[in-house]
């Protein structure tokens, strides 16, 4: 099976390392060579910068991996020609030209696929079961099985419920407590004007007053300062 890979940026070179991990090696690459990425591995490839030079490779499948805006710019003439696509999330910038796409695709034949990791995530497929199987659930809470990886996780925190109607709710279980009621983080400033530390105490709290240096860091879930 032949494959061609459209982009070689962080992505496009996944899939590659992919692909001659499953053993393929019969590999053309679309690209603008303008990269700043290391390409030494790819040195023993065919690379064309033209979408029709590199579908007269008769490749079967295309991987798009160029950026969002130039998906269709390779996904449409691919398609007419047959090509099964493999197009990185989301298909475009926009949903001009999708009816042109469509049409590409039931001529040439082949199938076009969207990438998208939490298809097949089972958190996900966990709800679907809950629902299907009629649980009267209309929330679900989202902990480190969902937004972080447990190997290489991206933030160590989860959130919590913490008030209902106006009513301060707590977690109690082994080995975990949470507090109650709905917090503010009040920012703490050396008498430089830096950074000393944060302050997180219930809304009701008294940290402003009494400290006088105490500086609202966050608004209903917002930040207040305009910095990055």
């Amino acid at each position: 099976m032949k494959f061609l890979i459209a982009g070689f940026g962080s992505i496009g070179r996944r899939h590659f390392r992919n692909l001659l991990t499953l053993g393929e090696r019969d590999i053309v690459f679309l690209r603008s060579n303008r990269s700043t990425l290391p390409d030494d591995e790819i040195a023993e490839f065919p690379v064309e910068t033209e979408i029709q030079a590199a579908l007269a490779h008769q490749p079967d499948a295309v991987i798009i991996a160029t950026p969002t805006a130039l998906h269709l710019d390779i996904a449409i003439p691919a398609a007419r020609q047959g090509c099964h696509l493999f197009i990185e999330k989301p298909i475009s910038h926009s949903l001009e030209r999708l009816d042109e796409f469509q049409a590409a695709l039931a001529r040439g034949g082949g199938k076009a696929f969207t990438a998208f990791q939490f298809r097949f995530h089972p958190g996900l497929h966990k709800i679907k079961d809950l629902l299907d199987n009629g649980a009267m659930v209309d929330g679900f809470g989202v902990g480190t099985e969902m937004v972080t990886s447990r190997d290489d996780p991206v933030v160590n925190s989860v959130y919590k419920l913490i008030e209902h109607n106006g009513q301060p709710k707590i977690k109690i279980s082994e080995g975990k407590i949470t507090y109650p009621g709905k917090k503010q983080v009040y920012r703490i400033y050396n008498n430089k004007g830096k950074f000393k530390k944060d302050i997180l105490e219930a809304t009701e709290g008294t940290c402003q007053e009494e400290t006088g240096q105490g500086t609202e860091a966050l608004r209903e879930g917002d930040r207040t300062d305009t910095e990055g």
